[in-house]
This record gives structure tokens, sequence and C-alpha cells, in this order.
């Protein structure tokens, strides 16, 4: 029981979105991680911001510091021709809500009711976006995320992994299930399936 819910702790959910170019040619890639609930609850958030430097200036403007303790004026990064990497906690609402659902041998359980159990195991990720995905103005329109959720499993404790829209990598001890998720894009294209 405590390895299962070690692993469904340590879920890690990454949504990325790049900002468009700033000043210059420096642009801005914030990646957001959730370390999740084995339901899906979010637990802890870390903001990882870079802002890129490619013409190597000494100084990055009109950049507003919203995390982080680096070299800034409130107008100015003492960049001194490097990028800069940031990095905070974050406690804004999430732009897309995971949840996670278990089943053993067909019965819908919790995460708690399936710990330590053997049998076919199936576990779902669904991601809705919430109305912080919302863009202003736009009917049936939302920021564009890639979402990826990962587990990593002890091969000692789960045989026979399978996943669907997904990915495995197994080095012998461990397996890592991997999926991709662009929640909202039928929505931003259109589509009806």
């Amino acid at each position: 029981m405590k390895k299962l819910t070690a692993v469904l702790l340590s879920l890690l959910l990454v949504l990325s979105a790049v900002v468009p170019a700033l000043a210059g040619g420096e642009t801005k890639d914030e990646t957001v991680y959730v370390i999740a609930t084995a339901d899906g609850e979010a637990r802890k958030v870390i903001v990882s911001d870079w802002l890129t430097n490619p013409d190597g200036a000494e100084t990055l403007a009109g950049v507003e510091n919203v995390k982080g303790d680096e070299t800034f004026d409130g107008t100015v990064w003492a960049a001194n021709g490097k990028d800069i990497y940031y990095q905070g906690t974050g406690e804004e609402t999430l732009p897309v809500e995971l949840k996670i659902t278990y089943t053993l041998d067909g019965e819908t359980l919790t995460a708690a009711e399936i710990a330590g159990k053997s049998g076919r195991a199936t576990i779902r990720f669904n991601y809705t976006l919430t109305d912080a995905a919302r863009i202003e103005g736009a009917q049936a329109r939302y920021i564009p995320f890639a979402v990826v959720t990962g587990a990593l499993l002890d091969n000692d404790v789960f045989t026979n992994v399978e996943v669907e829209n997904g990915y495995l990598v197994n080095d012998g001890d461990r397996t890592i299930v991997a999926g991709v998720a662009l929640p909202g894009m039928n929505e931003n294209l259109e589509l009806d399936t």
C-alpha cells in the first residue's frame, strides 16, 4: 500500500506554455509542475521560468519579476549576456484540472481502496480546462496547453503494464508510464470529435 501510495503521490503534471516574444528577440518559456495526490488534487505547484537571451544582451527590459530574488530593478534584468532561469511556487487556480479514477477487475475504487490489492487495475487520467484557461471574450476558446502525466511503477509490484494513448519505458527495475494530452483542442479547432 505504501509503495502504491508513494508512486501515485509522485505523479507529475506538467503544463507548458510559451509566451510570445518580449522586447527584443527574447522569449519566456514557463513550465508549471504539479505534484498531485492519488486522486488528482494539486498538492504542490512549482512554476519554473526561462527567459531566453538569444542576442546575448547585457540587460533585458520590459520583463516583470513575479518570482525569485534575481538581480532586477523593476524594469531591467542584469542578464550579463546569459539566459535567466527563475522558479517559485504558484497559488493561482490551475488552468487544467486533473481527475484520476481507478478500477480493479471492473469495479471502481478509490486510491486508498485499491492500494495493496491484486488484479487487473485500470488508472484513468481525465483533464478538464477551468475558467482560468478560457480566453477572455472568446466563446469556446482556451489557452493551449500540453499536459504530460507520468507515473513511476516498481516492477516488483506492477506487472504486465499496458498503456493506451501513452508511452511505456522500462529500465528493468521500474516502468515509467507517460501520457500527453491537449485539453480543449477540439473546442479551439471547433471539431465535433
